[in-house]
């Protein structure tokens, strides 16, 4: 009898494993659809937006438009992972751990700390911006006025800052396997943002217009999802001062410091390029760099959109003690990444120069090496994102920084060398080096010693 018993019961824990492996894939698979969905309607949009933009702002603008973008990226190093994996990590534990009191404390936790972030650094740079030559910073030439320029980096800067408290939001979604919200919400804030840019671009609001209604859209979009969330959603997650944490805040911290290092490599790695190009090619040479990489990264995006929101699900497993189901779904994620890659890779360099120059009236025509070069990187880049993704989500950082550092330094030695000879596509080459000499052996490395060591 107590052998029956033991049995069923044994039965039962593995039918709830077994279950909650397919509901891990079936939340996945929804949030890579709905992510799809999102990205395929950013992605067409900036399309047309490539086109409205460079006609609107000319050459020169443009640039200006992708490195403030390119900017202000920098700024969510300060973040320290509190909107970003650091949450999602530790959300996706409590909730492996169905500890709803312990997810309200990081989600108050990370929301005040986010506030109280933005409020310094709105302060800072109020005192510091009449002293910067913002000339000077965007190696600009005289066709674009001071007033013009500083009027377009402040609007971008404030509403930028403003959206870091609501920033978490879309952390708390992955945690609960519910990304497909996120995604809903994306989608509906790229149409609006479409309807705003075809508005401006039938004034003659130059840059300034341009950046304020683009960026007030998102501002918009940040907190009204966060409204939704809160008060709708999952109302017991509404972050009251009191429900912070001092051991909540630790926690983040801690695991965020791993992720600061991590996000100051991936600056370096994604980041610098356009600040490198304008100061040594001149800021009209990053619209050739930034709307190739638009169109020859397509496969990295589809390959991100399927393989990220399987990372709260493997902080989940892992907090369950469930290794086969993380090694099966890195092999099958692994293989689907490989071949999307190599699928859509060719179709994309032999249709890059006519779709970038009909888009820009002849105006940008990206050099064939560039295409090419772009190509290669973007196939390792596909290959090695679903390990990375396994890695992260079940919290190995460290090694995972150090290694992005190297390839950080890589890239920006290599960069400012390649640029110098060889203009944009040496950028490109310096990119696709560093990626070559560090992930790959990286990933394998990694992966093989979470297996061992089982998290």
């Amino acid at each position: 009898m107590i052998n029956q018993m033991r049995l069923k019961e044994s039965a039962r824990n593995l039918w709830k494993g077994e279950g909650r492996g397919v509901s891990r894939l079936r939340r996945a698979g929804l949030s890579g659809m709905t992510a799809i969905m999102a990205h395929g309607i950013t992605i067409a949009t900036g399309i047309i937006s490539i086109k409205l933009t460079v006609g609107y702002l000319g050459k020169e603008r443009y640039g200006i438009w992708l490195t403030i973008n390119s900017l202000l990226q920098w700024l969510y190093i300060s973040q320290m992972g509190l909107s970003g994996n650091a949450l999602v990590n530790k959300l996706s534990d409590a909730n492996g751990k169905d500890d709803k009191t312990l997810a309200q404390e990081l989600v108050a936790t990370a929301f005040w700390s986010l506030s109280i972030i933005a409020l310094i650094f709105l302060l800072l740079f109020a005192i510091s911006f009449p002293f910067v030559n913002w000339s000077l910073v965007f190696n600009t030439t005289q066709a674009v006025s001071i007033n013009e320029l500083e009027f377009a980096i402040a609007i971008a800067f404030v509403c930028f800052v403003m959206m870091f408290p609501t920033s978490m939001v879309d952390a708390v979604y992955q945690s609960y396997q519910e990304g497909f919200i996120g995604n809903f919400w994306n989608i509906a804030g790229s149409i609006v943002a479409l309807i705003a840019l075809i508005l401006v671009t039938r004034t003659k609001g130059g840059l300034p217009l341009l950046v304020g209604a683009l960026f007030g859209v998102k501002l918009l979009f940040s907190f009204a999802n966060a409204t939704y969330l809160f008060f709708f959603r999952h109302p017991w997650l509404v972050p009251t001062p009191k429900a912070t944490s001092k051991t909540s805040f630790r926690n983040l911290m801690t695991l965020g410091g791993k992720y600061l290092f991590a996000q100051l490599s991936g600056i370096g790695m994604f980041q610098s390029q356009p600040m490198i190009i304008t100061q040594v090619l001149g800021a009209g040479a990053v619209g050739v760099f930034g709307i190739a990489q638009r169109i020859l990264t397509l496969p990295q995006m589809v390959v991100l959109m399927i393989t990220n929101p399987f990372m709260p699900a493997y902080g989940e497993a892992k907090a369950r003690g469930d290794w086969v189901w993380i090694k099966k779904t890195l092999k099958r994620t692994l293989i689907t990444s490989t071949l999307i890659s190599i699928a859509m890779v060719l179709p994309l360099c032999l249709l890059a120069q006519p779709i970038i120059s009909r888009l820009t009236d002849g105006e940008i025509v990206p050099p064939t090496g560039l295409i090419w070069t772009f190509a290669i990187y973007t196939v390792i880049a596909c290959v090695v994102t679903p390990a990375s993704v396994m890695l992260y989500g079940i919290e190995r950082v460290g090694a995972q920084a150090i290694f992005a550092f190297i390839n950080a330094v890589l890239n920006v030695i290599l960069g400012i060398i390649l640029t110098r000879s060889f203009g944009v596509t040496g950028m490109v080459a310096a990119m696709t080096i560093a990626l070559a000499l560090v992930n790959p052996i990286a990933q394998i490395t990694q992966v093989r010693l979470a297996y061992r060591e089982k998290g």
